[in-house]
């Protein structure tokens, strides 16, 4: 179990590190649509390794069969695994993900860019959450 969580983290923290790579270039602006590419590409797939990690948790933890990806992410709160607040987070994560999957035409980069400038490390957040549940298990 161990190893597939720290892969699923490692895989966010690399997607996480790719966005904010961007951020930090000269040429960094919102409006290049490379740009754009490359940061919901990636929040995308840091969206979706998350809501893997928390499907595999569940999944693990024997805590039944989520019906959507945030009634993952809720069992994890039940269990007191994560925090409402990193629940809240995770399930507007989950929102974005969803409208950058289905309705790709109708992001608004405004949105966009205050995620990665203000709420990444709410990703970092889930990721320590679940790391702390890993290692309550291995002592306990």
């Amino acid at each position: 179990m161990e190893e597939i969580v720290f892969l699923k983290i490692e895989s966010i923290e690399k997607c996480l590190e790719r966005i904010e790579k961007k951020l930090e270039q000269d040429e960094y602006n919102i409006e290049d649509y490379d740009i754009q590419d490359v940061i919901v590409l990636n929040l995308q797939r840091a969206c979706q390794q998350s809501i893997d990690l928390a499907m595999f948790i569940v999944s693990e933890l024997g805590l039944g069969i989520p019906r959507t990806s945030v009634e993952a992410f809720q069992k994890l709160l039940d269990k007191k695994i994560i925090t409402i607040e990193n629940f809240e987070n995770m399930k507007g994560m989950v929102g974005f993900r969803n409208i950058a999957v289905h309705q790709y035409q109708s992001i608004d980069y405004n949105i966009v860019e205050y995620v990665i400038k203000n709420r990444l490390s709410d990703f970092y957040d889930f990721n320590k959450a679940i790391i702390r549940k890993l290692s309550d298990n291995m002592y306990n």
